[in-house]
């Protein structure tokens, strides 16, 4: 563990849930620092030598910001008179970021808010946002920042008076479809003639237990050689000759992970055909440039969920 996480976890909180009090308390309590880095509206969170764990007060005290080095991660406004009152998040992928977001501001990468309507939605946090688009976001979310959100008396969020920036997911275009499906149709019986010869590439195999460890991966266009599924228009003797060399290295690369799996070098039964097709034409067909996402889902404003990775247009 890192000096600077444990630093980190012995700072004072200022969370969402504290908001504007928690931040003006800690202000008036803590004394300001002597030295010239210390600035008449800035106060430590940490000790007085770490300027780079800071609160920083906004101009007439309008908003707060909990600033780790030169990027405020959450600023707090100011109560509306409403009883409402608004908030700004950023992220960043860095370790010491994102330790500072949890243990001192209190969020992750895409909090979680229940809303007014009775709907729990997370806000997608941007960790460039400054590389983002704000046009047409309403409101305007501060330079800088990811999200801009209204809670109101009770905590929650408002919608019509929050915004992040749009989280998108990256999917297969018609175009692409249809690309795929002409090939599919037109690989069809090659690949079923690869199949029937199964028993030789495992009599062929020369599996490897290091070979199938996890996450390891496999350069299959440098195993080749030469990718030349990039420019196919049709299938003749060569590109044939490739599938079947391509063939041999995805059935030995099979039982390699087989191999790993069972912590044993004896070499593994016979590959079922279903799995091996199926490994196959997917490893084919990235070769072929024909796992191509170029279409944009836009999973919309404060999705109920999110998948595993999503970008930000």
């Amino acid at each position: 563990m890192s000096f600077s996480s444990n630093a980190i976890r012995n700072c004072t909180s200022i969370t969402i849930t504290g908001g504007y009090p928690a931040a003006v308390r800690h202000f008036e309590d803590t004394k300001l620092p002597r030295g010239t880095k210390w600035g008449e509206d800035e106060r430590p969170l940490y000790n007085t030598r770490s300027h780079h764990y800071r609160l920083v007060r906004g101009p007439n005290g309008a908003y707060y910001d909990v600033v780790l080095h030169s990027t405020p991660m959450l600023r707090l406004f100011k109560p509306n008179e409403d009883g409402t009152r608004e908030l700004c998040l950023r992220a960043h992928p860095s370790i010491t970021s994102s330790t500072f977001m949890w243990s001192v501001c209190g969020f992750g990468y895409a909090p979680l808010f229940f809303t007014t309507d009775g709907d729990e939605v997370h806000v997608p946090l941007s960790c460039y946002p400054q590389a983002g688009k704000r046009v047409g976001l309403t409101p305007q979310i501060p330079s800088g920042f990811s999200a801009r959100v209204t809670l109101d008396a009770d905590g929650k969020l408002i919608r019509e008076r929050s915004a992040h920036y749009m989280p998108y997911v990256n999917v297969m275009s018609d175009e692409d479809k249809a690309v795929r499906a002409a090939w599919t149709a037109k690989l069809a019986t090659f690949i079923d003639m690869l199949m029937l010869r199964s028993s030789y590439y495992h009599a062929a195999a020369a599996p490897r237990m290091y070979n199938g460890r996890p996450f390891r991966g496999t350069n299959y266009a440098a195993l080749l050689g030469r990718n030349t599924y990039l420019h196919w228009d049709d299938v003749g003797e060569k590109e044939f000759a490739a599938m079947e060399k391509l063939a041999q290295l995805v059935y030995t690369q099979m039982l390699s992970s087989r191999m790993y799996e069972s912590d044993d070098n004896i070499k593994p039964d016979r590959i079922e055909v279903k799995n091996f097709r199926a490994n196959y034409t997917r490893v084919l067909f990235e070769l072929m440039g024909l796992d191509s996402k170029n279409g944009k889902k836009l999973l919309g404003m404060f999705p109920t969920k999110l998948p595993r990775r999503y970008r930000f247009a």
